[in-house]
């Protein structure tokens, strides 16, 4: 749920750390899958991610998993 607070900032930082072992994580739910569309009915994700359905779906696969800030970067 607080990921969507991240997503309706103008920027959002993850530490990347000298090792995976020491990234910022992340864990989505299925909040930030439709539960709550921007006004113009998209989702916050969507439109923080280069807007590839197949990523999407990437990360909807990943829902409750750790996302360190690797692979959130090779995720966009």
């Amino acid at each position: 749920m607080l990921f969507e607070l991240a997503l309706a900032a103008d920027r959002v930082y993850m530490l990347r750390g000298e090792t995976e072992e020491t990234a910022a994580k992340i864990s989505l739910g299925e909040m930030n899958f439709g539960a709550l569309p921007m006004c113009n009915g998209n989702l916050a994700i969507a439109g923080s991610i280069s807007w590839r359905a197949e990523k999407l779906e990437l990360l909807h696969q990943r829902i409750g998993e750790e996302i360190n800030a690797y692979d959130a970067e090779e995720l966009g």
